[in-house]
């Protein structure tokens, strides 16, 4: 067992590759590959960084295709060339793709001669986000507690007996 533990950590450096699905307005389905993602952040910031004058710039960035949304990056360079990052994104699955690889994009912008001193990704509808998080894991409040016994007959009685008596 510790022997694959060791393996999945060390996949685990490259960005994730299983696509995104997102689905467009009109129902067709598009898959996104997250290491694209990470790649289109972080050479648009690479690109703004280089050029950041002492202060805060803020500037929106369309991701492509379209349907990933804009992306809203809050850059401040301090005196000593230090730069804060703060993105925040129109789409919730762009987001969480930016989260998981965070890390990437952040040795890209180190590789890249960037001096990063503070990194935060920043959801609009974060609570919204808490809120269905918390449905979709108490959805079966028992499920847990009788775990243990649903593969024993008298266990399955008496979680239905349970469910029968809600």
């Amino acid at each position: 067992d510790g022997a694959k533990s060791d393996s999945a950590a060390q996949t685990q450096a490259a960005p994730q590759e299983a696509p995104a699905v997102f689905t467009r307005a009109d129902g067709t389905e598009l898959e996104v590959r997250p290491a694209e993602v990470v790649k289109q952040v972080a050479d648009r910031l690479i690109e703004k960084a280089s050029d950041l004058k002492e202060g805060e710039t803020e500037y929106t960035v369309t991701l492509e295709p379209q349907d990933l949304g804009k992306i809203t990056v809050r850059m401040v360079k301090t005196a000593d060339g230090a730069v804060s990052v703060s993105i925040a994104a129109e789409n919730s699955r762009t987001l969480r793709i930016i989260e998981e690889n965070g890390a990437h994009i952040q040795d890209s912008l180190k590789q890249n001669g960037v001096q990063l001193e503070n990194w935060q990704t920043v959801s609009e509808s974060q609570q919204e986000m808490h809120a269905e998080d918390y449905r979709g894991s108490s959805r079966n409040p028992y499920r847990e507690s009788e775990g243990g016994k649903q593969e024993d007959d008298s266990g399955d009685k008496s979680f239905a007996e349970l469910i029968a008596s809600m």
